[in-house]
């Protein structure tokens, strides 16, 4: 369950207060925009496992049917996207969603390999992503979020915190790297 939003008994969607504080684009999305962002990008959404394009797709099609639209492409739609997904950021998942990709590529590569030494490579690859997979999906399936474990202390974060600490996590993912030089150069 997504610590963002809740469903009324009508089935609106409440957002947390905390998340319109951290990212006021959301309170300007009517409710069927607003519902579109949940199911495209929240984590506990039913379409969460599909790739990217099919997971909006899905998500357009659960909100507003046959409509000729692809609401993913307007301006504050994207936004609130990508500010929904700041606020639930977690690097495990986006680490596992990585993993899962690099997997298929070498399924992908082996059906093409025909060197016995690069196919037991290819394998043993394989092995190590599908163990690397699964140590993370059982670190997730804990529902302890990483901004919890990494407060100092005996206390627990507030829920804006770990909010603001995904977010602060995902924003400084998007900024561009600068290459390491040595100081003094």
């Amino acid at each position: 369950m997504s610590y963002i939003f809740t469903l009324a008994s009508d089935g609106k969607v409440i957002l947390d207060k905390n998340c319109m504080k951290l990212v006021p684009s959301m309170k300007y999305l009517s409710e069927d925009e607003l519902l579109f962002v949940i199911l495209a990008v929240d984590y506990h959404s039913p379409y969460n496992k599909f790739p990217d394009e099919e997971r909006y797709r899905k998500a357009k099609n659960h909100v507003y049917g046959t409509m000729q639209i692809e609401p993913w492409e307007e301006g504050r739609i994207k936004t609130a996207m990508n500010d929904y997904m700041s606020l639930q950021y977690d690097r495990r998942r986006e680490l596992k969603k990585v993993l899962e990709k690099k997997l298929d590529l070498l399924q992908g590569a082996l059906l093409m390999e025909e060197v016995a030494t690069k196919i037991t490579n290819t394998l043993t690859s394989i092995k190590e992503l599908r163990k690397n997979i699964a140590d993370l999906e059982k670190e997730i399936l804990t529902g302890v979020s990483e901004y919890q474990s990494i407060l100092e202390g005996k206390g627990n974060r507030s829920l804006i915190e770990i909010m603001q600490y995904s977010r602060n996590a995902f924003e400084n993912l998007q900024k561009p790297q600068q290459p390491w030089q040595p100081q003094g150069q």
